[in-house]
C-alpha cells in the first residue's frame, strides 16, 4: 500500500485517532469517574454499617467491660491500702500513688489516671496534675461496682469512667479513698467517628470496631460483639487484611483508621472500619451499569468523530461521484475543479475532466456532421432543380445546331452557339462551387503560396469578361502588382463569384469594378457594381451565424440567368476559413458593392510565384 497516498494517509490517521481516543476515554472514565464512585458507595455502605450499630455499641462494652475487669481491680486497689501512720505525711499519697500504679499495670489493665481523694472529696494525689484539687465528695460515690452517671462529670470529662474501688480510713479518722480512671471506649469511638467524619466520612453501612493489641474485639455492634472472633495475624501492617465471619455473615476487614486519641497508641489498641461483603459488592451492580452506559456514549461520540474525519476525507470522491452521474445524465457540466490535496483524487478529476472535454468535442464534431449532412442535402436538393434549366436550355440549343433541317443563318447560328456556351458556363459554375464547398466541409487545409494578386484576378476573371462583354457591361479591373502569401484557389474563387454576382445583377451599360490594396494588417478586394442591388432578407441570410444553413433566394439575374446563391455562401464561409471579414453595402436599385478583408503578408524575395506578373 503507499502510505505516501494523502487520501490513504489520512483514513489511516483517523482510525488510529479513534482507537486512541477510545483508550484515553475509557481510562479517563475509569479513573475520574468509575473509580471514584466506586469509593464513595463502598464508604457510603460502610457509613450504613456504623450507623444501625451505633445505638447499641456504648451499652454492650460497659456490660462487658465491666463484668471482667472489676474483680482484678478490686484485687488490686485493696493491696494499695494505706496505713493511718503513711498518711500523716505529706508526701506519702504521691509516693503510694506510684505503688499502686505498679499494681494494677500488674494486672494487665491500663487506667488514664490513679488518685488518692481525702475525706472532703478532694483529689490530693492523682497520675493526670489536671485531677488534683478537684472536689469529689458525694456519699454515693460507690454503685453496683461503679459510680453513679452524674459523678462522671466530676472525673472532668466523659474521657474516662470514675470507678471508687477501696473506701478507707485516714489515722485521723476522715474518710480516705483510691480511685481509679479507666479510659471510656465508647469517647475513643466517638472521637475516631468525629474524625472521620472531617476527613473521610462514614457511609450508611459502615462498622466501626474497637481492637486490643491482640485484635479481640473490645467496642462494636451487638452482633460482632457476640462473635467475639480475634482478627488475624502478628504482623501490625496486614493483620486486618482478612475476611472474618462474624455475626453469620462474612465481613471485609479494613486497615485501621486513624484517630486523634494519643490513648490508642499506648494501649495499642485499633479502630477499623468493616462492611459485609453482600454490600462491598453492591458498587458493582453501578459498575455494571453505569459503566457500560457511560462506554456507550463514548463510543458513539468517537464514532462522530471518525465519520466526521472520514466523511471530510471522502467530500471530494463524493462530489467527483455527482458529476459523473451529471455527466451520465448528459447534463451541463461545468469545468471540473482539482478537489483537495489527494494523489487520488486529482487524477481522477484529471481524468474525468479529459473524458469530458472528450465528450465535448466528441458532441461538437457530431453536431457540425449533422449540420454539414443537412447542408449537403439541401445543396444537393437546390443543385438538382437547378441544373434542370441550363442543362435543358443547352440540349436544346445544341439540338438546334445539329438538326441540319433547322436551316439557320449564319447570324442566328452564332446567337444560338453564344447561349449554348452561357448555359454550359453556368452549369460549370454551379458544379465548381460545389466542389469548392465539398472542399470546405471536408476541412481541407488551405495551401499558401507566392501569389501575383493582379494575375490572379486576371485568370480567374477570363470567362467572366467574355460572359460581361455578352450583356454589354464594362469589367474593370484596378489592381495594383502585389505579391503575397495566400492560397490562390481560395481567393480566386472569392473574386470568381463576386465578379461573377455584381455581372449577373447589372443592366446593359451598367459597371461592375474590382479593386485592391494593401493595408497594415492584410489586404483589402473590393467587388462594386452599378446593379438592382440587394434586398435586406438576402443580406440577413448571408450574414447569419452559418450562412451554409440558410439558402439565399434564388433570384434571376437581369437577363434571366438562374442562380442557386451558392455564391455568396461560399464566398463567405472561405473568408472566415482565412481569419478575414467580408462587409457589403447596398442601396437597392443602386448597387452593391462588396469589401473583403484578407489577413495575409507580402511574400518575400526568395518565394515561388505561382501566377507570374505581367
Amino acid at each position: 500500500m503507499d502510505t505516501a497516498s494523502p487520501l490513504r494517509r489520512k483514513i489511516i490517521l483517523a482510525l488510529g485517532l479513534v482507537i486512541l481516543l477510545t483508550f484515553v476515554a475509557f481510562a479517563w472514565l475509569t479513573h475520574f469517574v468509575v473509580t471514584p464512585r466506586i469509593r464513595e458507595q463502598v464508604g457510603a455502605s460502610l457509613s450504613a454499617m456504623a450507623t444501625q450499630a451505633r445505638a447499641s455499641l456504648t451499652e454492650r462494652l460497659r456490660e462487658r467491660s465491666w463484668e471482667l475487669r472489676n474483680s482484678a481491680l478490686r484485687a488490686a486497689l485493696s493491696d494499695a491500702v494505706l496505713s493511718d501512720a503513711a498518711l500523716t505525711e505529706a508526701a506519702k499519697p504521691r509516693q503510694r500513688l506510684r505503688q499502686v500504679t505498679s499494681n494494677l499495670k500488674a494486672t494487665g489493665e491500663t487506667f488514664g489516671w490513679i488518685g488518692f481523694a481525702d475525706a472532703t472529696g478532694r483529689v490530693v494525689a492523682s497520675s493526670d496534675p489536671i485531677m488534683e484539687g478537684m472536689d469529689v465528695s458525694n456519699a454515693d460515690w460507690f454503685v453496683s461496682g461503679r459510680l453513679a452517671p452524674h459523678l462522671a462529670e466530676i472525673a472532668g470529662s466523659a474521657r474516662h469512667d470514675v470507678m471508687i474501688a477501696a473506701p478507707i480510713t485516714a489515722a485521723d479518722g476522715k474518710a480516705l479513698g483510691v480511685i481509679a480512671a479507666r479510659l471510656n471506649p465508647s469517647w475513643l469511638m466517638a472521637a475516631e467517628r468525629a474524625t472521620l467524619g472531617d476527613h473521610h466520612p462514614l457511609r450508611d453501612g459502615t462498622e466501626l470496631l474497637l481492637l486490643d493489641r491482640h485484635g479481640v474485639v473490645i467496642d462494636g455492634p451487638a452482633a460482632l460483639m457476640d462473635a467475639a472472633v480475634p482478627f488475624g495475624g502478628t504482623d501490625p501492617d496486614d493483620r486486618f487484611f482478612q475476611v472474618t465471619r462474624l455475626g453469620g455473615e462474612d465481613y471485609d476487614v479494613g486497615r485501621p483508621v486513624g484517630t486523634r486519641a494519643p490513648e490508642l497508641d499506648r494501649l495499642g489498641w485499633s479502630v477499623v472500619a468493616v462492611q459485609p461483603l453482600s454490600m462491598a459488592a453492591r458498587p458493582l451492580t453501578w459498575l455494571s451499569v453505569d459503566t457500560a452506559a457511560i462506554a456507550t456514549a463514548a463510543g458513539l461520540v468517537l464514532l462522530a468523530c471518525g465519520w466526521i474525519i472520514v466523511s471530510g476525507a471522502c467530500q471530494p470522491l463524493t462530489a467527483l461521484g455527482k458529476t459523473a452521474s451529471r455527466m451520465a445524465a448528459g447534463d451541463a457540466v461545468p469545468p471540473i475543479p482539482t478537489l483537495g490535496d489527494y494523489a487520488e483524487v486529482q487524477s481522477l478529476s484529471h481524468s474525468l475532466q479529459a473524458l469530458d472535454d472528450r465528450m465535448r468535442e466528441g458532441e461538437r464534431r457530431s453536431s457540425m456532421i449533422g449540420r454539414s449532412l443537412k447542408d449537403r442535402d439541401m445543396l444537393l436538393r437546390t443543385m438538382a432543380h437547378d441544373l434542370r434549366s441550363p442543362l435543358t436550355a443547352a440540349l436544346s440549343l445544341a439540338e438546334t445546331l445539329a438538326n441540319p433541317a433547322s436551316r439557320l443563318g449564319a447570324e442566328r447560328r452564332v446567337v444560338v452557339a453564344a447561349g449554348c456556351f452561357q448555359a454550359i458556363r453556368n452549369m460549370q459554375d454551379m458544379l465548381d462551387n460545389l466542389l469548392r464547398w465539398t472542399f470546405l466541409t471536408m476541412e481541407v487545409a488551405p495551401a499558401s503560396a507566392a501569389v501575383d494578386i493582379r494575375q490572379l484576378v486576371h485568370d480567374s476573371l477570363a470567362m467572366s469578361f467574355a460572359t460581361a462583354e455578352m450583356k454589354a457591361v464594362d469589367l474593370i479591373v484596378e489592381v495594383p502588382p502585389l505579391t503575397v502569401e495566400a492560397d490562390p484557389e481560395t481567393i480566386g474563387t472569392i473574386v470568381r463569384n463576386l465578379v461573377n454576382n455584381a455581372v449577373k445583377f447589372t443592366r446593359e451599360g451598367g459597371v461592375v469594378r474590382v479593386t485592391a490594396g494593401m493595408v497594415e494588417a492584410g489586404m483589402i478586394l473590393t467587388v462594386s457594381d452599378t446593379g438592382v442591388g440587394m434586398g435586406a432578407r438576402t443580406i440577413a441570410a448571408l450574414f447569419t451565424e452559418r450562412p451554409s444553413q440558410v439558402v439565399l433566394p434564388t433570384t434571376p439575374g437581369t437577363d434571366g440567368e438562374p442562380g442557386t446563391g451558392l455564391g455568396l455562401m461560399l464566398c463567405r464561409d472561405l473568408v472566415e476559413r482565412c481569419g478575414g471579414r467580408i462587409a457589403v453595402e447596398t442601396v437597392e436599385g443602386s448597387g452593391t458593392a462588396f469589401q473583403v478583408f484578407l489577413p495575409v503578408r507580402p511574400a518575400s524575395s526568395g518565394s515561388e510565384r505561382r501566377y507570374p506578373t505581367a
